[in-house]
């Protein structure tokens, strides 16, 4: 549900902005970008942010929209791959004139989207990625997360795992964008805590057999 009131909270605040222009450039109709992985391994992340995203807009649009705008979402299909993220991205925003872009879900995908959200000046609204790029080298003025990054999460897993389990640990990360950060920025505070990684290992994003790797981990 915070989730949910996140939404409504940006969803709206975008509205406010684009309706409090002069009247004669004001549309009847405000329009949300939804890009996101509707196929493949990140699908149910993509489903649920679409309907995270539905949720908010029904709720607005049934007390009104938003200064007597009503929202009206548009929704792509960013394949989980950069280049179809970068095109719905720009179909978006240039065809379909969307002012706020909602997504996406992989991180080596929402590195690229990014590009085009500062090219474009579009408010981009992160819904899952995690990679700490988002708020280093890539981060820009138009773009906003509810999402902890990589740092986040390692430094608090890496606590744990030393307070708790120990301090010799292998890592074993998916070797995608996110897959990397997480793996690189948990190594780093590992090690800031005194902890001992005896290796360091990545296996593809759709791999369902683990088996070759379990000799390395043992």
């Amino acid at each position: 549900m915070k989730r949910i009131a996140c939404v409504v909270v940006l969803v709206a605040a975008v509205a406010l902005v684009w309706v409090a222009a002069p009247a004669i450039s004001q549309p009847k109709v405000v329009k949300i970008g939804d890009l996101g992985s509707k196929v493949g391994v990140f699908e149910g992340y993509g489903k649920y942010q679409t309907m995270g995203i539905q949720m908010a807009v029904e709720e607005l649009n049934a007390k009104g929209g938003v200064l007597g705008h009503k929202i009206e979402i548009i929704s792509e299909d960013d394949e989980t791959k950069p280049a179809p993220a970068v095109r719905k991205a720009e179909k978006l925003i240039l065809q379909d004139d969307v002012k706020l872009l909602v997504g996406v879900v992989s991180s080596g995908a929402t590195m690229a989207v990014m590009d085009v959200t500062k090219k474009h000046k579009t408010i981009h609204w992160n819904s899952v990625s995690c990679a700490e790029f988002m708020r280093t080298t890539k981060f820009h003025k138009y773009y906003f997360s509810n999402q902890p990054d990589s740092r986040m999460q390692a430094n608090g897993l890496a606590r744990y795992i030393v307070d708790k389990m120990g301090k010799r640990v292998y890592i074993f990360y998916t070797d995608y964008a996110m897959g990397k950060s997480d793996g690189r920025q948990f190594k780093t505070a590992l090690e800031k805590l005194g902890g001992d990684v005896v290796g360091v290992a990545g296996a593809p994003l759709d791999t369902k057999d683990f088996s070759p790797w379990f000799g390395a981990i043992n």
